[in-house]
């Protein structure tokens, strides 16, 4: 993970919006890697491309953006190629180092597997906080790159999701058979 330049930085973004499985997808990245990955109806409801777009220029109001689909949809290709061991995205990202300490322990978590908040906070040094963990997952800028559908509940019920429960619920069961798969090859 690189550190980004604050939003009102001026920059170059390339972004383009792809469907998925999960739902339409807003990828937005500099020369460095992603900056922004998010499901566009979680951003503004029903699809309109000009809505996402508007969003994103609303987070970073001094970048000029431009629309590169070719360029992002490698991201998308990689994230929904049906393995476990795809490599890592690189990511150009802000937030405050606590948000980072959280982002990294996210990035450990194996695909297929769950922690708690409470788990969350001790593997990543911050043992007790785990309601300000929460407030660190909810804040993730990259969808599916930061993998904060992998965080429930202490009770093992979801939790909520930014992008939706419903979601969230749909992108775990989607990674078990993958692990499963993964675990049958490697024997």
């Amino acid at each position: 993970m690189s550190s980004c330049p604050s939003p009102g930085a001026v920059l170059s973004l390339e972004y383009g919006v792809h469907a998925s499985s999960f739902g339409d997808v807003l990828v937005a990245m500099t020369d460095r890697g992603v900056c922004r990955l998010d499901f566009v109806d979680a951003l503004c409801g029903d699809f309109s491309q000009e809505k996402s777009v508007s969003f994103l220029q609303s987070l970073w109001p001094q970048a000029q953006l431009r629309k590169n689909p070719a360029r992002t949809r490698a991201v998308i290709s990689s994230l929904f190629a049906g393995s476990t061991d795809r490599q890592p995205e690189s990511v150009h990202i802000a937030g405050t180092d606590f948000q980072l300490d959280i982002w990294q322990a996210l990035l450990q978590i194996p695909a297929g597997q769950c922690i708690s908040y409470s788990q969350l906070a001790l593997a990543s040094g911050h043992a007790g906080a785990a309601r300000a963990v929460g407030s660190a997952v909810a804040s993730n800028p990259v969808a599916l790159l930061i993998p904060c559908h992998r965080v429930i509940r202490q009770d093992g019920k979801p939790g909520g999701y930014r992008w939706g429960v419903d979601r969230k619920q749909a992108l775990l069961a989607a990674e078990s058979p993958l692990l499963l798969s993964e675990r049958q090859r490697s024997h």
